[in-house]
């Protein structure tokens, strides 16, 4: 479960990051946002949307260390290489091979 909300957050960042918007001064229109050029249906939409609030709401329920090292790689964007002392001092379980 932990793996695959870690992939589910990563792929959410990701998406966020690359996603572009397009504006003038007076109104702003976000064309990669709009159904009308979107690739994705509005069910997948719905289904994705849903998938990232239960991995939020899993998040929570990690030790207080763990959920600091999401919180600072994921939604504060820093990097093991800026805070590797942060990575290093939490117990993290390895993933099963």
């Amino acid at each position: 479960i932990t793996r695959i909300a870690h992939n589910l957050i990563i792929d959410h960042f990701r998406q966020e990051r690359n996603e572009n918007t397009i504006s003038n001064d007076e109104v702003a229109v976000d064309l990669l946002n709009d159904m009308r050029f979107s690739d994705k249906t509005i069910e997948e939409m719905l289904v994705n949307k849903q998938v990232f609030e239960d991995v939020k709401k899993m998040i929570r329920f990690l030790p207080a260390n763990q959920r600091e090292v999401l919180e600072m790689r994921y939604y504060e964007e820093l990097s093991s290489a800026l805070r590797p002392e942060a990575f290093m001092t939490v117990d993290l379980p390895r993933p099963e091979a």
